[in-house]
């Protein structure tokens, strides 16, 4: 019920940064309030919290003839 939801995930150290999209505007209206809870986890877990971010709509193609490291999907 929720649609489309896609997360890029960036580890650099110790610090992690997130980006949502989620395609329906309600759920990205859900997502943003939770967002905190999110960066909160996070620091429980000991990692330092960089942007933690949700948007509507669905992230631009990754340029590059490379695949990403890590491409799942849930």
């Amino acid at each position: 019920s929720l649609g489309p939801v896609h997360a890029r995930v960036l580890v650099h150290g110790q610090q992690v940064s997130t980006t949502l999209w989620a395609e329906r505007a309600a759920t990205a209206e859900l997502f943003h309030r939770r967002l905190e809870d999110l960066r909160a986890g996070f620091q429980r877990a000991g990692m330092l919290v960089g942007r933690v971010t949700c948007t509507a709509g669905a992230p631009a193609p990754t340029p590059g003839p490379n695949p990403p490291l890590v491409d799942t999907r849930a």
